[in-house]
C-alpha cells in the first residue's frame, strides 16, 4: 500500500481570480503554481534534506536514477551526489524541484525521488512539519499532513488533556485552592498579580490556561512545566510563594531579573533565589526576609 503524505496551505485562499459587486475589477490573484528548488544553506554550505542523513540522501539519489541534463554526460544516470557543492547537477536537477499546483501536493514516499523532495521541502523555514507545529513555525505558509503522525499526535494531545483535567475537576486528584495558587506562583509570571485573597476561580482559570498551553518556548511548554511543578515538594512550593509575597510587598526588589534585599543583591534570578533559600545554612536570610514581611503586613 502506498504511503502518501500531503501538503496544504496554512491559510486557505482562493485559487482563482475573484470579482465581487463591491469591487471594480479583480480583487485577488494568488499564485496557482509555486516552485521550490532544493534549499542551499549558506551557514552549512550544503543542500538541506530534513530528516535524512547524507548517506541516506546519496542512497535515494542512486535509486532515483535522474540523468545529467547538460554537458558531456547528458542523458546518462547521475550516481554521484555532492551535497556540499552548490552547482551539483543532481541537487539542481529540474525534476527535483518541488512544484505545487493550485495549493495542493501529494508525496508518495515509497518512491525515492518523492521521498527526497519531501525531505527537501520540509527544510524550508516556512514549512510546518505537522499541524501542531504551525504556531511554532514563524511565517508558516505550508504544513505537512502525515495521517499516521496526525493521528498519534491527536491521541497524545487527548491523553495529555485528560491528565490535566483530573487536577481541575472534583475527585481524587483535585487540587486545593492553596495548591493551585502555589503552582501558579511557581510559574513566576510577573505580569500576573494575585495573592491569598484572590478569587480561587480566577487562580484555577489562570493555572488551567498554562497547564493546557502546548506552545514551545525555549524547548519547553507551559504544560510540561505544569507536570514538573506537580512533582515539587510542599517546602519548595512554599518558598516560591514566600518569594512572590515578599516581592509583591516590596520587601524584595527585582532589578533586571535580579533579587535584592535591603539594597543588596541576594540572587541573580528567581530560580537561584529559590535554591538559596532552600538551603539550611541560609535560614538567617530567610528569617530576615520573613520578619520584614511580617512587619510590613502588620503595618497595613
Amino acid at each position: 500500500m502506498e504511503k502518501l503524505i500531503y501538503v496544504k496551505p496554512v491559510k486557505a485562499g482562493s485559487k482563482f481570480w475573484q470579482k465581487t459587486a463591491d469591487v471594480k475589477g479583480y480583487q485577488n490573484f494568488p499564485e496557482t503554481r509555486k516552485i521550490y528548488p532544493i534549499l542551499w544553506s549558506n551557514d552549512n554550505h550544503k543542500f538541506i534534506f530534513e530528516g535524512l542523513t547524507d548517506d541516506q540522501v546519496k542512497d535515494l539519489a542512486k535509486k532515483a536514477k535522474l540523468s545529467y541534463e547538460t554537458g558531456p554526460n547528458k542523458n546518462t544516470i547521475i550516481y554521484d551526489v555532492d551535497l556540499y557543492h552548490k552547482d551539483d547537477p543532481f541537487c539542481n536537477h529540474k525534476d527535483l524541484n518541488i512544484r505545487i499546483f493550485d495549493d495542493t501536493l501529494t508525496f508518495n514516499v515509497d518512491v525515492p525521488l518523492e521521498q527526497l523532495k519531501l525531505a527537501a521541502f520540509k527544510a524550508y523555514p516556512i514549512v510546518a512539519l505537522n499541524e501542531d507545529e504551525i504556531k511554532n513555525t514563524a511565517n508558516a505558509k505550508w504544513v505537512v499532513v502525515d495521517k499516521d503522525i496526525e493521528e498519534k499526535n491527536a491521541i497524545k494531545a487527548y491523553t495529555q488533556a485528560m491528565e490535566v483535567n483530573k487536577y481541575f475537576t472534583p475527585g481524587q486528584y483535585y487540587l486545593s485552592p492553596a495548591k493551585m495558587r502555589a503552582l501558579l506562583v511557581a510559574y513566576n509570571d510577573v505580569k500576573l498579580k494575585f495573592n491569598e485573597t484572590t478569587d480561587p476561580a480566577l487562580i484555577a482559570k489562570e493555572l488551567y490556561k498554562r497547564a493546557t498551553d502546548t506552545t514551545v518556548i525555549d524547548g519547553n511548554t507551559n504544560q510540561a512545566k505544569f507536570f514538573q511543578l506537580l512533582k515539587l515538594s510542599e517546602d519548595e512550593l512554599g518558598i516560591r510563594t514566600f518569594i512572590k509575597d515578599a516581592s509583591d510587598s516590596g520587601i524584595l526588589r527585582i532589578t533586571k531579573g535580579a533579587y535584592k534585599f535591603n539594597g543588596v543583591e541576594i540572587a541573580p534570578t528567581f530560580e537561584l533565589l529559590v535554591k538559596r533559600l532552600s538551603k539550611p545554612e541560609e535560614s538567617l536570610l530567610y528569617d530576615q526576609i520573613a520578619d520584614a514581611l511580617e512587619v510590613k503586613r502588620k503595618g497595613k
